[in-house]
């Protein structure tokens, strides 16, 4: 089964946790466009991504009111993949001979919503369901453009 490998361009949707009580607002707003750093694989002349590239390069924030904490308040967005979203065999190969994963499209995988500042309600008593540094996991996947290449993994 083949994969499209994630590139320079592709973007990342990003859809908040299920909070019925809250309403996010994405900052900047998705899709997010992603840059690759792969030294060594380009599909159509744009660099391959590297697993860092979405999970440690890859930011966004939030701001979100909930109930009768309409005084928004902020956070953090990051991402992990899951391991259907990493290259198993095929990989980015370095001059040193190591294998990296690329990043291919692989489904669905975790966008953490890390609260750095809590909502507060008209009496600035802050929202307790979403304190500061905790965190709930929303969802992301990759929208990959036509230009794009399959990865065949065997």
């Amino acid at each position: 089964m083949g994969e499209f490998v994630i590139v320079t361009g592709d973007e990342v949707l990003v859809r908040p946790p299920e909070d019925p009580d809250a309403t996010y607002t994405l900052i900047p707003p998705t899709p997010l466009p992603v840059s690759g750093s792969s030294p060594h694989v380009q599909v159509h002349g744009l660099p391959a991504c590297l697993p860092d590239d979405i999970e440690k390069k890859l930011k966004a924030a939030f701001t979100y009111v909930a109930g009768t904490f309409t005084v928004p308040g902020a956070g953090a967005i990051s991402f992990e993949l899951k391991d259907a979203g990493k290259s198993r065999k095929s990989g980015d190969t370095s001059a040193s001979g190591s294998r990296e994963p690329l990043v291919i499209s692989g489904g669905e995988f975790i966008a953490k919503f890390t609260f750095t500042k809590p909502a507060q309600d008209p009496n600035a008593a802050p929202d307790p369901d979403r304190r500061q540094n905790s965190s709930k996991d929303g969802t992301a996947s990759f929208k990959t453009p036509t230009k794009n290449t399959i990865l065949r993994v065997r």
